[in-house]
């Protein structure tokens, strides 16, 4: 899990295709660290699923609806530029 950081209540990521798939599964991004102007990352509430989660994306085994996940690339991206 090379991008990915877990503390007790968020998992943190750079990488924009995981946030995006832990969002189609049902988790939300709490916000978005832009400290770094190079690389944002994107905090995401922990449960005890989101490991599971975690290790399925990076062994390809996660299927997606590609319409629903393109949207929400696009809506973390819009979020991201924002402000």
């Amino acid at each position: 899990m090379k991008n990915q950081l877990t503390n007790e209540k968020y998992t943190k990521t750079s990488d924009l295709a995981l946030a995006a798939c832990l969002c189609f599964f049902g988790y939300s991004i709490g916000d978005i660290d832009k400290t770094n102007r190079n690389k944002a990352l994107f905090l995401i509430e922990n449960d005890e699923k989101i490991d599971d989660y975690i290790e399925k994306f990076w062994r390809h085994e996660l299927k997606v609806e590609p319409v629903a996940f393109f949207n929400l690339i696009k809506e973390i991206k819009t979020r991201l530029y924002s402000s």
